[in-house]
């Protein structure tokens, strides 16, 4: 995702890795991170998901947001999960930082 603020432009990503686990119900095991960079610039990491596995199969931005002072940026992300019977069940995330 990609927005303009104070005349600089951001880039935040969301950097995902996905193994095959058949034994679990999600059929994946992931972690994450999110990161952001300033036009163009070194990609800051703002959280990286510290737990060693979790069963999302996707993530995905929702929302960004600036904070009033214009100096911190809070971040929504979705992390979606196969549930029972095929039905896909949404968790939300925040994640918060300054700006680079």
């Amino acid at each position: 995702m990609t927005f303009e603020h104070s005349g600089h432009s951001y880039t935040v990503r969301v950097q995902d890795a996905f193994i095959p686990d058949h034994t679990s119900i999600a059929g994946t095991r992931s972690k994450f991170s999110v990161g952001i960079q300033r036009n163009g610039g070194a990609l800051h990491t703002l959280q990286a998901d510290r737990t060693h596995w979790r069963p999302y199969i996707a993530y995905s931005i929702v929302y960004v947001s600036i904070s009033p002072d214009g100096q911190k940026v809070a971040i929504l992300v979705e992390a979606v999960q196969n549930g029972l019977e095929g039905q896909k069940q949404a968790y939300y995330k925040g994640v918060t930082g300054l700006l680079p």
